[in-house]
């Protein structure tokens, strides 16, 4: 009997003791081969699948799942419809360049 490979199991004929069973024995690993060579394929090509799925997505998304979009879009709605007063301190700067402008138009 032939020795095996510790990870795949592959047929291992023995030198000298294997006499007329190496071609079956080299049949079985190149079987083998073939077999777990087409499983990896098709797992290799359903991982792909599903990654260019996620990379073409076009379905919706509801707003929560992303962390922080609706606070973003609720703060830039209202810096866009904003249409009360705020004082001119709470514009960093402004009252500087407003004193600055008022001087030179003196």
């Amino acid at each position: 009997m032939a020795d095996l490979t510790p990870n795949y199991q592959f047929n291992l004929p023995i030198v000298d003791g294997s006499e007329d069973q190496w071609g079956d024995l080299l049949n079985q690993n190149w079987s083998q081969v073939d077999t777990e060579l087409d499983q990896l394929g098709t797992e290799l090509e359903q991982g792909l699948s599903a990654a260019v799925q996620r990379t073409n997505h076009t379905g919706t998304q509801p707003i929560s799942s992303v962390n922080g979009l609706q606070t973003a879009l609720d703060d830039a709605v209202q810096r866009a419809n904003h249409t009360g007063t705020q004082p001119i301190s709470s514009v960093n700067g402004l009252q500087t360049a407003l004193d600055d402008a008022v001087q030179r138009a003196n």
